[in-house]
């Protein structure tokens, strides 16, 4: 009997299982019905603007974009070769007709991005305040990096169905972490002795922050962002293989690529 034991690992009886997952199911579908039309309505306003956004880029004049990316791409770096580079890389997307498709996936990284800088960012400058509160989102993020995005994209579909909100969501758990550690790290390498004397000065906590912590934090901040950027490419281009796009359509591929390597050039 002792030795089975050893050779036979312990489980829970079929009945027992069963029920346990009937129990899971009902629960799950109770709280959809209590609180799908409310959680849905939360998120309305979200898909509204991202929907809007997605139309405002496919409407607008093909060279007006190209030059705005261009001149962001300048704006960001200094480097004429990047700001070429990207024209180059979005006229080459566009020739082989996959502009509005294009054009649709960068509304939804933007909107990706702009939500994780919101987000991320205050929870970033918390965690450099609090050592208690690092201490408790590290492993949080940890797990939210760990863990496949399919994990939590069921439930989120279950719960709002398929479309462009859900994948939005999951994009932004995964693509999130970046930010909030960067900010955090950026915070706590500045400078103690600049702080310190601005207190003493009787500047106020809010203005060190704006005027004096983040801006010498910026440039790891800076990179927080682009990480989260290329996370957020690279959850989606996962969706986009899992979904057939990049079969039906290998070009769409040449342009990012041609992009990144003019990036670490």
């Amino acid at each position: 009997m002792q030795l089975e034991f050893f050779l036979k690992f312990p489980s829970m009886e079929r009945e027992s299982l069963r029920d346990l997952k009937k129990g899971i199911d009902l629960t799950f579908k109770d709280f959809s019905r209590e609180y799908g039309d409310s959680i849905e309505g939360f998120f309305g306003p979200l898909l509204k603007f991202l929907v809007w956004f997605e139309k405002f880029l496919i409407t607008t004049p093909w060279p007006l974009i190209i030059f705005l990316l261009s001149f962001l791409a300048w704006l960001s770096s200094r480097s004429l070769k990047l700001s070429i580079g990207t024209a180059i890389s979005f006229f080459v997307i566009g020739y082989f007709g996959m502009w509005k498709d294009t054009m649709s996936t960068m509304a939804i990284i933007s909107v990706a991005t702009l939500i994780c800088l919101i987000i991320g960012t205050p929870i970033g400058v918390l965690m450099a305040r609090s050592e208690r509160l690092k201490n408790i989102l590290s492993p949080v993020l940890d797990m939210m990096q760990t863990i496949p995005t399919f994990v939590y994209l069921i439930p989120i579909i279950m719960l709002l169905g398929i479309g462009k909100v859900p994948g939005l969501l999951a994009v932004c758990v995964y693509a999130i972490p970046p930010i909030v550690r960067l900010t955090n790290l950026g915070i706590r390498e500045v400078d103690r002795r600049v702080v310190e004397a601005a207190k003493a000065l009787g500047i106020k906590k809010r203005i060190i922050l704006f005027k004096i912590e983040i801006p010498l934090a910026l440039p790891s901040i800076m990179t927080g962002v682009n990480q989260t950027i290329m996370n957020n490419y690279f959850q989606l281009f996962k969706y986009l293989i899992c979904l057939g796009v990049i079969s039906q359509h290998p070009p769409i591929i040449f342009a990012p690529l041609f992009f990144n390597l003019l990036q670490i050039s």
